[in-house]
């Protein structure tokens, strides 16, 4: 028996001893089960790794931002952007002539009492080295570096080392938010031979000089330990200027931080934002959806997100729960989608992935109403939304229609249509790949699966480990993908998951979407800084997409929270995951 089913199994008994339950009535949670000062979180998957520059699951981002810490970040009600390490946000100045023409000069300034775990401050040469570690070919850092690409320069002050500008010769709409929410590094522990100070980012960044700069031994010394596991998971390894260190992580089963003795960010008296209150964030990892209602309903943790839709219906309506938890849907700035690979033949026809767009049916069934359809990769509450795109309807008559037109037809009579490609007879047979332990996309693979049939195509499903899930869609071995996209608050910046340069190695374009126009578009948008001009070329990017199909959009969630009512100031936020634990205070009478 494995550990999910049998750590469900004892939840479950617990819950049949439990007093009300033996005396006949409605099972009430163990009430005040721990009241130490500690966030216990529910969550559905383990992070692959403990490092933002290359790790990839949205678990992983959400830890790592208690860990690490950033220039800038966002106001948890309000989205504004606001200082963390910097005193202010900072002075932008467009630049006009020199080296940098055409391009921008942002300058900021650490805080004085910012300092690393070891007690010695943080400065620029830190960002200098988190920026040279982000864009060393090396490193696997394909998701993240087309965000960064616009650095080419940092020159940190002699005098000051808290004080640096950030230049750059392209005149970008995200630099001020990318350049200050990305999580800075102590060059000490994670370069403490000064490996990376052999290059230039200059020289990184000249593309004609990527493979010399594979065969730089400094280079590859530094990318050699840092993709090492365990520099991403030990916790002697794992160091960040963060609230919280890593305590202790049982792949499979927690993870827990705890709260540094001494973080400097309590010694700052002017920002409501630095905020470390829990003693512990303790992060307990659920795959079976009856496991995670147990969990619940014995008030064994604090904090679940992204709960199953009849779930959070039927546990919102139950007294028991109610009585110990708060119950929230705030928008969820994300979306769901089925990505279909464009590099397979079956797939290449838009017809036939249009087609299998008509053959979902998914907010009116799995969602349960927590849920509204989209139509593009903007999110609809964006002023640049293309509200014109039409949302593709359920219709297996219209999908049988196209893949006619396309050539599919069932010529020997089995159910399945086929079609000859490259001189041989192919089954339309598409494989549904998404990963264990995720209730929606397993749910979505079965409609899909019954749906299909209804246009002769058959649909295999296949569900694996996150990590080996995740790898083979890195490296397009797929046919089908389930996943979803969080969208960040500020403006959308398409060039990661949509430009064509994404389409290689591991990056994010894994559909292969995109030609010379859709990449010029991408372009202008990063560097129109005209909100009713970049609006319309956002506009006209969707309708790209959308005539491509090379994803089928599905839904935009509501989150479904519950938060423990032993604390407060635990407010939703529309920021993912939908709370900021750091900002729980424990209510004095508990």
């Amino acid at each position: 028996m494995d550990k999910v089913a049998l750590t469900g199994i004892i939840s479950f008994v617990l819950l049949l001893l439990s007093p009300n339950f033996l005396n006949g009535n409605e099972p009430h949670i163990l009430k005040n089960y721990n009241n130490k000062n500690e966030v216990t979180i529910l969550t559905r998957a383990s992070p692959d790794l403990l490092n933002p520059i290359i790790s990839s699951s949205a678990d992983a981002t959400y830890i790592e931002g208690n860990i690490f810490s950033a220039i800038l970040s966002y106001n948890p009600q309000t989205l504004e952007i606001v200082p963390i390490m910097a005193k202010s946000r900072p002075k932008i100045t467009e630049i006009e002539e020199g080296e940098f023409a055409g391009g921008m000069a942002l300058e900021w300034e650490l805080r004085p009492e910012c300092t690393w775990p070891n007690g010695t401050p943080v400065t620029g040469h830190d960002l200098v080295f988190t920026m040279k570690a982000v864009k060393n070919p090396l490193i696997p850092a394909e998701i993240i570096r087309p965000y960064l690409n616009f650095v080419r320069h940092i020159e940190v002050d002699k005098d000051n080392p808290r004080k640096f500008i950030v230049y750059s010769n392209d005149r970008y709409i995200l630099a001020e938010s990318f350049i200050g929410t990305f999580p800075i590094y102590p060059e000490y522990a994670y370069d403490p031979e000064g490996l990376m100070r052999s290059v230039s980012i200059k020289m990184l960044n000249d593309t004609t000089q990527t493979e010399i700069l594979k065969e730089n031994i400094q280079l590859q010394k530094f990318a050699n330990v840092f993709n090492e596991p365990s520099t991403s998971m030990d916790t002697t390894k794992v160091i960040g200027c963060g609230p919280y260190e890593l305590e202790k992580w049982n792949e499979d089963i927690n993870l827990i931080l705890r709260k540094k003795k001494d973080w400097w960010g309590h010694k700052v008296k002017d920002s409501p934002h630095l905020q470390a209150n829990p003693d512990k964030i303790i992060y307990k990892f659920a795959y079976d959806k009856e496991e995670i209602k147990s969990l619940i309903q014995l008030g064994m943790v604090d904090v679940v997100s992204d709960i199953l839709p009849y779930t959070f219906t039927e546990l919102s309506a139950s007294y028991f729960a109610s009585q110990e938890f708060n119950f929230y849907t705030p928008p969820a700035p994300s979306y769901y989608y089925l990505g279909l690979n464009r590099r397979n033949p079956k797939l290449r026809d838009v017809r036939v992935r249009k087609a299998l767009a008509h053959l979902l049916d998914i907010c009116n069934t799995i969602m349960n109403g927590f849920a509204s359809p989209i139509n593009s990769p903007i999110h609809s509450s964006k002023i640049y939304h293309n509200k014109s795109i039409p949302i593709i309807p359920f219709n297996p008559k219209k999908a049988k229609t196209l893949l006619r037109k396309a050539g599919w037809k069932d010529t020997d009579d089995n159910g399945i249509v086929d079609k000859i490609i490259d001189g041989e007879k192919v089954q339309l047979e598409l494989e549904y790949k998404y990963n264990s332990g995720n209730s929606i996309r397993e749910q979505i693979g079965l409609h899909l699966q019954k749906t299909a049939q209804l246009a002769g195509v058959k649909i295999n499903i296949k569900v694996q480990e996150w990590t080996m899930f995740l790898h083979e869609i890195k490296i397009r071995d797929y046919e089908i993908s389930s996943l979803a996209w969080v969208q960040g608050a500020g403006l959308d910046d398409p060039y990661q998951i949509w430009h064509t340069s994404s389409s290689k190695g591991e990056g994010s374009n894994r559909v292969d979407f995109g030609n010379e126009e859709s990449d010029k578009l991408i372009e202008e948008i990063r560097s129109t800084f005209d909100d009713k001009k970049r609006n319309e070329l956002y506009m006209k990017f969707q309708e790209i997409v959308a005539e491509d199909q090379p994803y089928i959009f599905m839904f935009q969630p509501k989150e479904r929270i519950a938060i423990h009512k032993r604390f407060e100031n635990a407010e939703p936020s529309p920021i993912r995951p939908g709370y900021f634990e750091t900002y729980f205070k424990l209510k004095k009478d508990e």
